[in-house]
This record gives C-alpha cells, structure tokens and sequence, in this order.
C-alpha cells in the first residue's frame, strides 16, 4: 500500500514540473557555498522565482522558492563565516561600528547627512563611505541630494519597472510577457536588494544599483534589458494600435493565460509597495533619525564641518589680535568646505585664550565664547551652502602687561594674575610652565606627559593652601587684628567657583572649622583668581565679578576709593604655605592705582627673593 502510494505521488510529470526549480535552487547554493556571494544568488532566485509565478500563476510555488532561498541562507549562515558576518552586521549594525559593521554606519550617517535637500553635488564626502562607488552608490546620493533626490531615484527606478509590468501586461505572447515580467522582476530585485542594504533593510551584498554603481558588464547588462522591453513594447503598441493585423496569429496555446495575466497585476501591485517600502526607510534615516546620527562622535564629517568655520578673531582691549583664522588651503574662492587652521601670533596668551584644535577640542577663552567666534547660519544660508564665518570676542587683555607678566614668571612654576578693581577686568593672567598653542598638535603627548603640567592654567585650576594669607585676609576687612585664632566663616566666599569666563576650582568651605582652618593650615585651599578677587573687594568695597569681555566690564564700571583708603598694598606683601610634602607655596599681593596683583609661586623652599624679584618688575610694568 505505501509502494503504491508512493508511486502515485512521484509521478514522472511531478519530477519534471520541479525539477527547474530544484536545478535553479541547486546553483544558487553553489554560489554560496564556492563564491559565497549572497547577492547574486539571492537575486538569480527571486528572478526565477518570480518568473515562475508569472508562468503558473500560483503563490504556493515562489513561496516554496523563497522558503528554499531561506533554507540555503541558514545553511550558509552556519557554514560561512562571511556570510554571518554580512547577517549578523544586518541585525545589529551598532555592536561594532568601529569594525565590522563600519561600511553600513558610515552609509547610514552619509544618507542622514543628506537630511531633506542633501549637501550638493560635489560637495559631500562619500568617500568615507568604503567601495562607495560600487556597492553603496545610493548612500553618495543620500548625502549630496537628499532624501529629495533619493525618491526621485527611486521614483525613476519605480517608473521603469512599472512600465516594464505594463509592457508585460500587454505582450501578444506568453514568451513576451514572461520575458518583460522577467526583466521587471529582475530590476525591482536588483534595486531593492541594493537599495534595501545601503539602508539597513537588507544583509548587505555585491549587487550592483542598475545604471548607478561603476562596472561596465553591469550597465551593459542593464541597457541590453531596457532594449528587450523597448522591442518588447514597440510589438506591445502594434497590437493594440490593430497595426500587426497582417501578420499570423499567434496559436491560442502561446497566449497568456488569465491566471498569467492576473500574475502580472500582483506582482506589479508588489514590486511598487517594495518601492513605497525603500522609500519610507530613506525617510527615516534621512530625517527622523538624522539629528541622532550626525551627532555621533564616529562621524567624520563633524570634523570638515568643524574645519570649514572660520572663527572669529580674539581681541586685546586696545583691538590687537591674539587668534585668529586663516585657510589651510590658499585660494581665490571660499566655500562652505574650506578648512581654515587657528593661528596665536601672540603665544604668551596662550593660558587665557586657550586653544581650537579639531583633534584636542577647545579650552580657555575658545571653548568659553565658542557660540561667539563659531558664529551660525540661518535655514537660508545653510541651503544656499554658504560659508560660515564667525563674529570677533574682544577681551580685557592688557598685551604689554600679559607679556611683561609672562618674562616675570618664565622659568618658575605658578601663576599671577593683574585684576583692575574698579571694573573687575582682568588686564593679565598668566600660568608657567606655559604652551605655545600653534604647536599644540605636534607637542600635545609631550605636554599631556610633562610632569609640570603646561597645560594647567595655575591661576584658575591650581589649589594652594593660604597659610597666614587667610588671616590677613580677615584682619584688612575687619581693620582690626583678630588674635591668634580669628572667625572662619566663608566671608570672602572661598568654598565657592569663581563666576568667571575660565572654569576655576575651588574646594567646599569645611562644615566643621578646626583650628587650624582659622589659621589657614587646615584643609581649604583656593586659587590666585580667588585670592584677587578678595583683594580686590577690599580696595573697592564691594563684591567684584573678574571679566576677561570687555564689553562685559565696560557696564559695570563703579567708583572706587582711592587705593590704600582701608589697606596699603603699595609695597607687596609676602606669605608662605606649606602646600606638600617638600613643597611650599608663596603668595605675593600688591596694588597700585587701584590694579591689584597676585602671584602664586610653588617652589621647594620658603625663598622670597624670586616673589620680591618678580615683584619688581611689576611694579616697573603697572607705573
């Protein structure tokens, strides 16, 4: 009974109606398992399968195709290391965008790039994107065109092979209708598997985007196709214009049936919501999911769009130029993509105005007014791609006195600062060892490793310990000696930041004062910037807000008393603090013409001869 059964199952017409498909399954894993190809496989099996539907208009039939198709790729996936790789990178591109799964990043952030209107042409930069002229040719599109150029790629695509389906819709013949839903098939593959895997759809593969990716067989190949459905059509025309009417007609066995005809009307119907499909994921990346992915620290465009902003120029008080910006590349025209490099002419106020670089970030006066000197584009401006040029920030700077300064402390370690009382400006500020910012690229790992920490602006990040500082800080605002021990509250507020244009440290004010706190050994510590500051309200008798904008202290100018009304600083003060183990730190205080300065010098002995030296020449300098 069972032999009989059998027998009736594996008829000979059976093997022969499945055994097209078994030989084209059979190739297509062949190109798996020797080329490990996955696109052309894939492709050479949803054209064949999908002929097969037009022929027997049967849905049972391609669907055991594609399940055959998904039968080999699971067998690939465990067998093939490069196919795992193309598959697992599919379902999660974002484990390794670094390595592996670099290619499709990179081609998601170039489309969202793009945004709505795209870069322009020639004016993106595909090339980041790897083999980008022959397996990612629509991501290059994305980003020069936009999501507006993309659909109208699409939309192209789409028009062909739609008037492909239609020309396959009126074929004469059997043979003429399976030959141009063939060849419509074959291009919605073509395209939507390309397509589908630049955008994340799709395991990425070796197929070519028709007309589009570099290969001259693929775009040979690809018009040969388009002349088939040309001759295809011109038949198509003659029939229905009654122009063909002398010629014989075809036998009733060689015309399309109905069930082939409403085939045709399904596939057709499918291959334009396939499109409607790779449309809508543009879409999504070009502008749902753009803002995200432009943001991402991997994306190297941040860095040309970084270069191509001319920053303004950083200004003394009296409009001399202390950084400004010029193109790295001479030339007549300037366009959104020139990069432009910082240049310091004055390297002695390299603490203060810090420094632009495209591969350390910013710091001092370039990060603090970065919205300033970045300067913006409107809507407008940005369509249009035009240049982005930034606005100047002029600052309190005194350059004689920064220079002076700068000679004054070369050769020691610490930091000075000159604070004018009356308005809060700071006329100098300077830090040792110090850095040359034009060379900041070439000299950063040195710099990082110097164990004297160039890169520390010492007046605003460096904490000393005040010693007797802090007592005589006490008795100038009292006006009156306090004894041994004196009143510890946080009156000069030195547990709090400094509001200042440079970021300061500070340490809380103890909740619980010892003894040692009120004389200024315990575990306080406070910068020279703080230090100035407090001297500062003594002269003015008011709070005073240190300012490196000039057109900030220009509206905040008040009255002063003459100096030495409550405190003679004329001749400078000394004190001295143990800071560490072995190492001392000596402050030195003084104030002419209301201009106060305050000079903090780590040293390995309690030496004033260096402080008094220093001493002197800023009071050569400030008279």
């Amino acid at each position: 009974a069972i032999g009989k059964a059998l027998s009736r199952l594996v008829r000979l017409e059976h093997v022969r109606a499945v055994a097209p498909s078994i030989f084209m399954w059979l190739i297509a894993i062949a190109l798996l398992t020797t080329q490990q190809d996955l696109g052309a496989a894939a492709l050479l099996l949803i054209t064949f399968v999908s002929m097969l539907y037009l022929a027997s208009g049967r849905p049972a039939l391609p669907l055991l195709g594609l399940a055959g198709l998904l039968i080999g790729g699971t067998a690939s996936y465990m067998m093939s290391a490069r196919v795992a790789q193309r598959i697992d990178i599919w379902l999660n591109p974002w484990l390794d965008p670094q390595n592996r799964s670099f290619q499709i990043v990179q081609s998601l952030i170039a489309v969202a790039s793009g945004s709505v209107f795209g870069a322009g042409i020639g004016s993106g930069q595909p090339g980041y994107v790897p083999a980008v002229h022959t397996d990612f040719p629509f991501a290059a599109i994305g980003e020069e065109m936009g999501l507006a150029g993309m659909i109208g790629l699409i939309a192209a695509f789409g028009v062909l092979v739609l008037r492909g389906w239609r020309i396959a819709r009126r074929a004469k013949t059997s043979y003429g209708m399976l030959l141009a839903g063939g060849l419509s098939a074959s291009f919605t593959a073509q395209v939507c598997v390309i397509i589908g895997g630049n955008l994340g759809l799709l395991p990425l593969t070796g197929v070519t985007l028709p007309f589009i990716s570099y290969g001259g067989s693929s775009l040979l190949v690809s018009f040969i196709s388009v002349g088939l459905l040309l001759r295809l059509s011109a038949d198509g025309e003659m029939s229905t214009k009654g122009e063909d009417r002398l010629r014989p007609r075809a036998p009733e066995a060689f015309l399309p049936s109905p069930a082939q005809h409403a085939a045709s009307r399904r596939a057709m119907r499918l291959s334009a919501a396939l499109f409607a499909v790779i449309s809508l994921a543009a879409g999504y990346w070009a502008v749902l999911r753009s803002a995200e992915l432009v943001a991402r620290s991997d994306n190297p465009r941040l860095i040309d769009a970084e270069r191509a902003i001319r920053r303004g120029p950083i200004l003394a008080h009296d409009g001399t130029t202390l950084a400004y910006s010029v193109p790295a590349q001479q030339g007549d025209q300037l366009t959104h993509l020139t990069p432009y490099t910082r240049r310091y002419p004055h390297p002695e106020v390299g603490p203060v105005v810090g420094y632009s670089s495209w591969r350390h970030g910013a710091g001092g006066l370039e990060r603090h007014a970065d919205a300033i000197l970045r300067g913006s584009l409107s809507s407008l401006e940005r369509l249009l791609h035009r240049p982005q040029f930034g606005a100047a920030f002029t600052t309190t700077l005194d350059l004689a006195l920064q220079s002076q300064l700068h000679r004054a402390l070369t050769g020691y370690v610490g930091g000075a600062i000159v604070l004018e009382a009356r308005t809060g400006e700071v006329l100098a500020l300077s830090s040792a060892p110090s850095f040359d910012p034009n060379r900041l690229d070439e000299e950063w790992d040195a710099l990082r490793a110097d164990a004297r920490a160039p890169l520390l602006n010492r007046v605003t990040q460096a904490l000393y310990q005040p010693g007797r500082l802090l007592q005589w800080l006490y008795e100038a605002e009292s006006g009156r000696p306090r004894g041994q021990a004196w009143d510890a509250s946080d009156r000069f507020r030195l547990g709090q930041p400094v509001p200042f244009e440079l970021e300061n440290a500070y340490t809380p004010y103890p909740s619980t004062v010892t003894y040692s706190e009120t004389i200024g050994q315990g575990q306080l510590r406070i910068t020279p910037l703080r230090v100035a500051v407090a001297v500062a309200e003594l002269l003015a008798g008011r709070l005073v807000t240190p300012t490196l904008s000039k057109r900030i202290s220009e509206s905040s100018a008040v009255n002063l008393p003459a100096a030495g009304a409550k405190i003679d600083l004329r001749q400078p003060l000394v004190f001295f603090a143990q800071n560490g183990p072995r190492q001392f730190v000596g402050w030195l205080i003084m104030a002419i013409d209301g201009r106060v300065v305050v000079i903090g010098l780590e040293q390995s002995d309690t030496s004033a001869t260096r402080l008094r030296a220093i001493a002197a020449q800023m009071r050569a300098a400030l008279e």
